[in-house]
């Protein structure tokens, strides 16, 4: 798990540093609606006042996010978070939707810097039953958009998202994946 967290920041440090050809149309890029979706892996850790922290888990993890383009260096949006994991005949889907913005701090550049505010939960089900809990969640993470279009990138991101789920119960979540973006 380690590894593959070290990994994923190193990629997007690397990325950061590395020099585009299409660095110069990257602002340009930027404007209007834009629309970002991915998959990769997530390890959810759960914090409870009686039980301390438990082992994390790993699975497969998720986003959607869309929204507007405020100037070069801003987008803001809504954001959609998930991660799942089916075992024993228990699944586990930890969840975070959040108004979030998207800041470039070099308009020119494709390294970003996201965070948001809004709702988390989970909701584990198991033999025709549910049950759903949420509270107040934020995101973070940073990212590197890629060009691979005139308006499309792939974007390496790391994210951290934790809510509050009940009044004694945290659970937070880092997500490594790749995302395409539409902008």
């Amino acid at each position: 798990m380690r590894r593959m967290f070290t990994a994923g920041v190193v990629l997007i440090l690397a990325a950061a540093t590395t020099q585009s050809v299409h660095a110069q149309g990257a602002a340009d890029r930027r404007q209007g609606f834009w629309l970002n979706a991915g998959l990769g892996w997530g390890s959810l850790g759960v914090r409870c006042s009686y039980c301390g922290s438990t082992t994390r888990e790993s699975a497969v993890a998720g986003n959607f996010a869309l929204g507007g383009t405020v100037g070069h260096s801003l987008l803001l949006g809504v954001e959609s978070d998930g991660w799942s994991k089916d075992e024993s005949g228990v699944t586990l889907n930890s969840w975070n939707l959040s108004g979030v913005a998207y800041y470039y701090p070099v308009p020119a550049g494709g390294l970003f810097l996201k965070g948001g505010v809004g709702v988390g939960g989970w909701t584990a089900s198991a033999g025709g039953s549910s049950d759903t809990e949420s509270g107040l969640g934020f995101i973070a993470g940073l990212g590197y958009d890629i060009p691979v279009g005139k308006k499309v990138s792939i974007s390496p991101t790391a994210t951290f998202r934790w809510s509050k789920v009940v009044d004694d119960i945290e659970q937070n979540v880092i997500q490594l994946g790749a995302s395409f973006t539409l902008h």
